[in-house]
C-alpha cells in the first residue's frame, strides 16, 4: 500500500503472508527457540520492559551510540550462517517489492524480540532515527502465535494480525507519520519472536 502523506511524502506499507520456505524458516525456528541469552532491562524512563530482545550487526556495533545510557541488551552478537541466509532472503524480498519512491535497504543489522505470552507487549512509538535515519525501510518478520500490530496517526490507523511466517514493511515516511504498537492481549499464553530488519546508519 502506498499513502500520499499530505506533505507530499510516500508511506509504504506492505503485509505478507508464508515469506520463508519450509526449510529456511525451520532452521530458523530451531535457531531462535534455542537461544538462552534473551536480555531484559528498562526504557529511558527507567521502567521495566516486559520483552526479552536480542541485537545482532554485522560491524558489532550497538544498537545508538547516540544514547547516553548503555544497556546489555543493546550490545551486538555475532550472526549465524542461518541469520544471514535469513537475512538474505528478506533483503531480496524486500528489494523486488518495494516501490522505487522509498529507501532501498541493505540490511545489515537485526532486533530479535521474545514475547512470552500476551502480557508482554511494545508501546506506541516511533523508530530512532540516529541509528536507522529517517526513512527507514524496515521489514518485520514473525515466528509464533499471531499478534495485533497498529500503525496509526491522529487521523488514521491501519492493523494487522502478524501471523507465523508473515513479513510486514514498513518504509518511507512510516517513522515519521506513524507510531506503531503491539498491542497487549491477556487472553494469549503462546510465545512469539519477531525479527526486525534494519539498515544500521554507520555515520
Amino acid at each position: 500500500m502506498i499513502i500520499i502523506e499530505k506533505s507530499g511524502d510516500i508511506t509504504f506499507l506492505e503485509y505478507t503472508e508464508d515469506v520463508l520456505p519450509d526449510k529456511l524458516y525451520n532452521k530458523l525456528l530451531l535457531e531462535i527457540a534455542s537461544y538462552n541469552d534473551w536480555k531484559s532491562g528498562k526504557n529511558n524512563k527507567n521502567k521495566d520492559i516486559d520483552r526479552e530482545q536480542k541485537w545482532f550487526h554485522h560491524a558489532h556495533e550497538p544498537f545508538c551510540k547516540a544514547w547516553k545510557n548503555s544497556y546489555d541488551r543493546w550490545l551486538s552478537h555475532d550472526y549465524s550462517p542461518v541469520l544471514r541466509e535469513t537475512e538474505d532472503y528478506v533483503n531480496s524480498f524486500v528489494n523486488k517489492r518495494i516501490p522505487p519512491e522509498v529507501e532501498t535497504p541493505n540490511y545489515n543489522s537485526i532486533l530479535a524480540n521474545k514475547y512470552k505470552n500476551g502480557g508482554c507487549f511494545i508501546p506506541s512509538h516511533r523508530d530512532n532515527p540516529s541509528s536507522f535515519g529517517k526513512t527507514p525501510t524496515i521489514a518485520l518478520f514473525s515466528i509464533g502465535c499471531p499478534r495485533e500490530f497498529v500503525i496509526k496517526n491522529s487521523n488514521t490507523s491501519y492493523s494487522y494480525t502478524l501471523k507465523d511466517n508473515s513479513l510486514l514493511i514498513m518504509a518511507g515516511a512510516s517513522q515519521q507519520c506513524y507510531t506503531h504498537e503491539l498491542l497487549e492481549d491477556p487472553t494469549i499464553s503462546d510465545c512469539r519472536y519477531s525479527l526486525s530488519f534494519r539498515e544500521h546508519k554507520l555515520e
